[in-house]
């Protein structure tokens, strides 16, 4: 019996190495299919912009909802993707303002693929959505492509200016989908960082912290594919912006020093000192929407072009 123990332990072991050592890249490439069709309906619009609910279709995505905000003028405008928190989702795009920096550009948001319980979950119910959690996250990066595809088909988008900015939990995906996809000409992390088993263990709500150490090692195996760590050097020699607050409590100085260190020139960390931003308080969001905007003309990102006719 210990020697099969022993055995178990050794073939784990070695499973858990290799497994670590492997290239995930086409692990999430697989979650991912070009758009097939799309479905879209005016919500408002003003004398600033239209605003439109926009559902993707794929083969691997059956729906992708979708919100997408225009500009008035509909000239060939640079995009931003814009991710927020879990329970955001694609709401995130009404807490963007109208501002000088931010009507020029095409906003694309989205409500991440997960039909599981994001409120008030229990340890045990935890467990059982682990399966579920794990395809979601793979999946997420597969949508981020699939709306580069949608946005890349209208005549109101300049498809050389196509960035990604993710605030808190969509910084980890803008990380990875930016870095996998050469289109999004750059990439802009808002209050994330990198090492899963670090922030899973600083931020998991039950128990000891042996436990959540535990936890975070075993989270980290079941959703490695998706480690920023491994990603984030991709992004060159296109740009990457991180902007995070030095009394965070949920993304520890260190995991955002090793995404940082990760990353591969051109790319700059902005520290402020401020708490762990919520992608709900609509004044924080706008006032770092107006940073990144700022950030992308100081380095000549940004630019515009007259556009072809609307499709709309």
């Amino acid at each position: 019996m210990l020697c099969v123990i022993i055995f178990l332990i050794v073939i784990s072991a070695a499973y858990t190495y290799f497994y670590y050592k492997k290239d995930h890249t086409s692990n999430l490439l697989a979650h991912y299919s070009p758009m097939q069709s799309s479905e879209i309906s005016l919500i408002s619009s003003d004398s600033v912009s239209f605003v439109y609910s926009v559902t993707l279709k794929s083969r691997k995505l059956s729906e992708l909802h979708c919100y997408l905000r225009i500009p008035a003028h509909r000239r060939s405008s640079p995009v931003m993707i814009l991710l927020g928190g879990l329970n955001t989702g694609r709401e995130v795009i009404n807490l963007v303002g109208e501002t000088e920096l931010t009507q020029d550009f095409v906003f694309m948001s989205m409500d991440y693929p997960y039909e599981g319980k994001k409120k008030g979950i229990s340890a045990l119910e935890f467990i059982k959505q682990i399966p579920a959690i794990r395809e979601a996250a793979f999946n997420t990066v597969g949508a981020v492509l699939m709306m580069v595809d949608y946005l890349e088909t209208l005549p109101e988008v300049n498809k050389d200016q196509i960035f990604t900015t993710g605030v808190s939990f969509g910084a980890y995906f803008v990380v990875v989908s930016g870095a996998l996809d050469p289109r999004v000409r750059a990439v802009a992390s808002l209050y994330g960082g990198g090492d899963i088993s670090m922030l899973v263990a600083e931020n998991f709500p039950w128990g000891p912290r042996f436990l959540r150490n535990a936890v975070g090692f075993f989270a980290e195996l079941l959703i490695l594919p998706v480690e920023p760590l491994r990603y984030v050097h991709r992004i060159s020699p296109r740009f990457l912006l991180m902007v995070n607050g030095s009394n965070d409590e949920k993304i520890p100085q260190e995991s955002v020093q090793k995404l940082f260190e990760k990353a591969k020139q051109p790319k700059e960390l902005v520290w402020f000192q401020t708490k762990h931003i919520q992608p709900t308080r609509s004044v924080l969001t706008q006032e770092l929407t107006e940073i990144v905007n700022k950030w992308f003309q100081e380095k000549n990102l940004v630019m515009h072009k007259e556009s072809r006719d609307s499709i709309y």
